[in-house]
């Protein structure tokens, strides 16, 4: 997959927007320390809670913003 860009959804504590603005610094140098630089996020969030489906596995579809394929 060519051009594909990489986004990490972290979930928000209660803290003002200077501090998600310095945690955001911090995910990004951690990022480009430890890994490769086509694997690191080009996107961060910050959101309070992952939506997840009833047997508790992690909505990406939500994520991304995209309606749900229904298989029929």
């Amino acid at each position: 997959m060519f051009n594909a860009q990489c986004s990490t959804f972290n979930i928000e504590r209660r803290t003002s927007n200077n501090h998600a603005h310095e945690r955001d610094r911090e995910l990004r140098n951690y990022a480009r320390v430890h890994l490769a630089h086509f694997k690191c996020p080009q996107r961060i969030q910050f959101v309070p809670e992952l939506p997840k489906t009833a047997t508790g596995k992690v909505q990406k579809y939500v994520l991304r913003g995209k309606p749900a394929i229904s298989k029929q």
